[in-house]
């Protein structure tokens, strides 16, 4: 098990406990409130559940059934020690490879997953069999052109693909796409590169190193970072959930927030 300030994993499965991370955790909590409004009655799939949080705060809020899963054994077994619910399921699953029937469920969450899944078309595929005629997805990914603009390969090692706006809408094709937002925090500065910023030409940099030294300065940094934490000469700021907005201006956003719904009249995808 993790200790207390550190994740199980660097792929993505925040924690709670990861105090020195309490910005990027306020953000995960407000994507899934987002999604608790569609979940009342719902058969819901979290993919890419982490550590289980967010299917938690599904199961909540008045959900029939939560299934979290996830590819990461470790992360699976922390989730089902730590969640206990009638309506709550953890199981290992490769997303791609789906163990669920066609046409099971309401609803469908992914939030920051697609770009850890190497073959995200097949994972695509598998979401939209699985969603009843109807049923929406609610996906959240980086903002290419500003978590990492300028980069030909991913910024963060754990990415297999980081998304423009044109790239999403493709990807999400065989859906109908009813909502594209930016996910915002109040008085919080926009992270926008101009082309000789030196943040920006530090990222692109960054993102042009060899993979395992790009994996072994991202955990270092993390390491340094949690250090600086537990001996309190770093305190990460909490967001205040209400602080946190969604906007149709997706422009500026670092990440992208899609509600999107597998046609009802359709089985088959569109043409």
């Amino acid at each position: 098990m993790p200790t207390d300030n550190l994740m199980p994993r660097l792929e993505g499965s925040i924690m709670p406990q990861a105090k020195f991370l309490q910005d990027i955790y306020g953000l995960a909590i407000s994507r899934y409130q987002l999604a608790t409004k569609y979940a009342q009655n719902k058969i819901i799939l979290d993919a890419g559940c982490g550590a289980g949080y967010g299917a938690n705060i599904l199961a909540k809020s008045g959900a029939k059934k939560v299934y979290g899963i996830d590819i990461v054994a470790e992360s699976i077994q922390y989730c089902q020690s730590k969640y206990l619910r009638k309506n709550l399921i953890f199981k290992r699953a490769d997303l791609t490879n789906l163990d669920f029937p066609n046409n099971y469920f309401d609803l469908v969450s992914m939030f920051e997953t697609i770009e850890h899944v190497k073959n995200y078309s097949k994972a695509i595929d598998e979401i939209y069999r699985v969603l009843k005629p109807g049923g929406l997805l609610i996906l959240s990914t980086p903002n290419k052109a500003v978590y990492s603009p300028g980069t030909f390969k991913p910024f963060y090692p754990f990415h297999f693909y980081e998304f423009y706006l044109e790239d999403l809408k493709k990807m999400l094709a065989d859906f109908e796409v009813q909502k594209i937002l930016g996910q915002y925090v109040r008085g919080r500065k926009l992270l926008l590169y101009s082309r000789w910023n030196p943040k920006r030409l530090i990222r692109i940099i960054y993102a042009n190193l060899p993979h395992t030294i790009k994996i072994w300065a991202t955990r270092t940094y993390l390491r340094v970072f949690s250090w600086l934490y537990v001996k309190k000469i770093y305190q990460s700021a909490k967001i205040k959930l209400s602080d946190v907005y969604f906007s149709k201006n997706t422009a500026k956003t670092r990440e992208f927030v899609v509600i999107c719904q597998k046609p009802k009249s359709l089985n088959e995808k569109k043409s």
